[in-house]
């Protein structure tokens, strides 16, 4: 038995899998899926992983279940420590 390998482009891969399907001495090996997150390297994992926070971080800021510093207090803050 041979196998091919093939580079088809996304957006035809399910018609192309539809079509080898029909024909009856063609074995299709399940594929994985692979998620965005698993091809990134690992210093785009941990950039991915603080946006992430970000994001989850600001969800609670608007339900109310985080609670925040106006800029203005913040800035003064660090004005007053001798950061500015």
């Amino acid at each position: 038995m041979e196998q091919i390998t093939l580079n088809i482009p996304d957006t035809q891969v399910q018609f192309f899998i539809k079509l080898m399907k029909k024909l009856d001495f063609v074995k299709i090996k399940e594929r994985k899926k692979i998620s965005l997150e698993d091809e990134l390297t690992p210093a785009q994992k941990k950039t991915w992983a603080t946006v992430k926070k970000g994001f989850e971080d600001l969800k609670m800021i608007e339900q109310g279940k985080m609670k925040t510093t106006p800029a203005r207090d913040f800035l003064q803050e660090l004005q007053n420590e001798g950061y500015l």
